[in-house]
């Protein structure tokens, strides 16, 4: 008997081909997002990885901060095994610029010979050369943000001038993560010519110029525990892990991630509604045989696992093509960070993870299947064989009188009325374009947040002004002289930034010359400060540091893990959303600190360019200024994530579409009577084509109606996720008006249109003698 299951059930695969077709394209579909949500988010630290195994990576760093930090004690404690060469990094005001485009960079003196333990990893080109003074090799993600080429000459925009150098290779370190994650951005020189560049500097002695070293643990040893080793080195000492650098390395993935996931979850819902669909059409086409299963001795549960195995074997032959599917795709997810840090971007082979979507795919289908087959299971024999009785005409049903009492031509009245029939088909054939619906209604409040942020960044928490701009090198009398003298410069706020903390916890502190009131940030409680002691915290900085309006808190300034710094007393004035994470807003006096502004924030004046502007202020800078217009900024990012969005939308309204195909199909085998009847009493075949596009075009347009309204709520809710998860808080972001929305309904009626042209034309050439033979 098991083998004649097995017969029965491959036999039942063969003879609907088209069905099978459709079904298994729907399910490898749904198996291939899964399984790229899960490969992006397994494998998302894996070029880091890769990374760091090819350049024998340390498992932690050290930089020293103070004079009397002594690193020269590392190789005396127990917990580590191995210990590299110390090297001398700047963190002075350098920068690189190609064209319009600059990047911050901190100097790294290293030698002509790379270390066996903890080297830089050349991606292009070549290491610097012995006697190389004027050579320099850039990180990676730096050269890609600049668009720099081996072998090509720059000049580096330095504090005693600019100097010039031949760009001889393009490295990147495991030890920190490259531009444009991390900012500054590592570049090498030989340590002599560092040393000419920064004459008399003591490296270990400060912030800007510090000395850094790699170590490796003993076996079993976590990196936790070097925190409290640092105390045994003296002076100030800051700590950096492998774990941190790969936890940061992982982000540029984030959104990638959360979106795959958005989506796997609709489309395996959708696919799980066609499934049912199909194998509940499935069984009503297949009562006869059924019944005669039943007549020669198949019992109830034999009949439910002939119909269970066909659409598990379906789904495990589809499952297996979806997890190769996504470890093809994943990789062009993979490849933003793969490209960064100069390594391969393919995603490995994990069996679990496979394992994983084989087995929801499995259980969804095994799911929907269940109830239908063990409902055919409990049919009589008699009644299974009693076929004919799915065939007879549907009475008038509510719909059919809704739509001759709107006077409805009568091809669109016959074509509505038939959706009475099967009740549950039709509605899960409306959730799946609903779903389809939804996916773009969070799509469209994508490119409506954009949209809106390319003239108001303080929507999704950026500053309230069109350009930021960044003077590196330049004096801040002649930064403040360039912007006073453009006349498209309206206004600017000058502003110095600098790390501080509350306890041990660190944060970014701004110090603001001028009214941060106006223009307005996107304040959620309260103002920005106006005097000396007041402050205003980041919605992030708010919910780390359980901060509230009208606290008073003590932060200290400067210092380090051996210091406490300099405490400062302020009072929260106001709450704002900052895309900048934790950061806090305080007037330029009440930093304790001499040191010039650094950065200026710049509004234009009314109808110009924020572009010509950012030009006009670089040239007359010579190169030395560094603004970043906003909205060019907003436009990037949404280029990048255009095609995903796009390309998701398109599988699920395919998968949609599919199932309104199949659905269709099913409802044409069931009223191949009725049609018949139309066609004796006069019907044309362009009407019967008409009658099946009437009912598709009525599911399409029920399906925008309920798809909207619960597209907005799943936009405003992942929306709110997506911007938590970029530290920038709920509460953001553009719900899509009326004009956005729009055009859904001609593309669901193109969709409905496409998916009914087979049956309609399966319908319209349906011979009249041939449908009522048995009559």
């Amino acid at each position: 008997m098991t083998r004649a299951i097995f017969r029965k059930a491959f036999s039942d695969i063969r003879g609907r081909p088209l069905q099978v077709v459709l079904l298994f394209l729907v399910i490898a579909a749904a198996a291939t997002t899964l399984s790229v949500a899960l490969t992006v988010q397994a494998s998302a630290s894996k070029p880091y990885e890769r990374l760091r195994e090819e350049s024998n990576g340390a498992d932690a760093w050290f930089n020293s901060f103070g004079s009397s930090a002594d690193l020269s004690r590392l190789k005396d404690l127990e917990i580590i095994e191995e210990v590299g060469e110390p090297y001398p990094v700047s963190f002075e005001n350098y920068g690189i610029r190609n064209g319009d485009t600059k990047q911050q960079i901190a100097l790294v003196g290293m030698g002509p010979d790379l270390p066996d333990f903890d080297h830089p990893v050349v991606t292009r080109g070549r290491w610097l050369g012995a006697g190389g003074r004027d050579e320099i090799v850039v990180d990676s993600g730096a050269a890609n943000v600049l668009g720099l080429k081996v072998g090509q000459q720059i000049d580096l925009l330095a504090p005693g001038g600019n100097r010039p150098f031949t760009v001889v290779g393009f490295a990147v370190t495991a030890s920190r993560t490259p531009a444009p994650i991390s900012d500054p951005a590592f570049a090498y020189v030989l340590p002599e010519t560092l040393y000419s560049i920064t004459p008399g500097v003591v490296y270990g002695s400060g912030f800007d110029h510090t000395m850094r070293v790699g170590v490796r643990l003993r076996e079993g040893v976590d990196s936790g525990v070097l925190f409290g080793e640092a105390r045994n080195l003296g002076g100030q000492v800051g700590i950096s892990t492998w774990e941190n650098v790969r936890e940061v390395s992982k982000e540029i993935n984030q959104f990638d991630v959360i979106f795959l996931q958005v989506f796997a979850v609709f489309g395996l819902f959708a696919s799980g509604l066609i499934i049912a669909n199909a194998v509940g059409g499935q069984v009503l086409s297949q009562m006869r045989d059924i019944g005669v299963l039943k007549a020669i001795g198949f019992t109830p549960r034999q009949v439910s696992v002939v119909l269970l195995l066909q659409n598990l074997g379906l789904s495990l032959a589809a499952g297996v093509v979806g997890v190769l599917a996504g470890l093809l795709i994943a990789p062009f997810f993979l490849q933003r960070s793969a490209d960064i840090l100069g390594v391969s971007s393919g995603a490995s082979f994990n069996p679990m993870l496979a394992m994983i979507t084989l087995a929801i795919v499995t259980i969804i289908v095994g799911v929907f299947t269940l109830v239908p087959a063990w409902r055919a299971g409990r049919v009589s024999a008699i009644a299974a064989l009693d076929a004919e009785n799915d065939s007879r005409s549907a009475g008038v049903s509510r719909l059919g009188k809704l739509a001759a009492a709107l006077r409805l031509p009568r091809v669109a009245v016959v074509g509505i009325k038939d959706l009475s029939r099967r009740p549950l088909r039709t509605t899960m054939t409306i959730v799946a374009l609903a779903i389809a619906v939804v996916t773009a209604t969070f799509s469209l409040g994508i490119e409506s947040t954009f949209d809106k942020t390319m003239s108001d960044p303080t929507v999704i928490g950026g500053p309230p002004f069109d350009i930021g701009a960044d003077r590196d090198a330049l004096p801040d009398a002649e930064a403040r002289a360039i912007l006073d003298a453009n006349p498209d410069v309206q206004s600017y706020l000058p502003s110095f930034h600098t790390g501080a903390r509350i306890g041990n916890q660190g944060f970014e502190l701004w110090g603001f010359e001028g009214d941060l009131n106006n223009p307005r940030w996107a304040m959620r409680e309260g103002r920005m400060p106006t005097a000396r002691g007041e402050a205003a915290v980041s919605t992030q900085l708010k919910r780390s540091f359980g901060i509230d309006v009208g606290d008073t808190v003590t932060v200290l300034y400067g210092g380090g893990p051996q210091s406490e710094g300099t405490p400062i007393e302020l009072t929260i004035v106001g709450r704002f959303v900052s895309a900048e994470g934790e950061n806090m807003h305080v007037t330029r006096d009440t930093i304790p600190d001499d040191e010039a502004p650094t950065d200026y924030m710049i509004v234009v004046r009314e109808g110009a360019d924020p572009r010509a502007v950012a030009d006009a202020l670089i040239e007359a800078s010579r190169g030395n200024f560094d603004p970043e217009v906003l909205s060019e900024t907003i436009d990037e990012i949404r280029k990048e994530w255009r095609p995903v969005i796009l390309g998701l939308n398109v599988v699920l309204f395919t998968i949609a579409g599919i199932n309104l195909l199949s659905s269709q199909l099913l409802s044409i085998r069931e009223r191949r009577r009725d049609f018949a009847v139309l066609k004796a009493v006069g019907f044309t075949p362009s009407q019967i084509v008409g009658s099946v596009f009437a009912g598709s075009a009525l599911l399409a347009l029920v399906g925008v109606a309920v798809g909207i309204p619960l597209g907005l709520v799943v936009t405003r809710i992942v929306l709110d996720i997506l911007s938590s998860a970029a530290g920038i808080g709920p509460g953001v972001g553009v719900l899509p008006g009326v004009l956005w929305l729009a055009p859904l309904v001609p593309i669901a009626l193109i969709v409905a249109a496409l998916a009914s042209a087979i049956p309609a034309r399966i319908a319209s050439g349906l011979k009249v003698a041939e449908a009522l033979r048995y009559e």
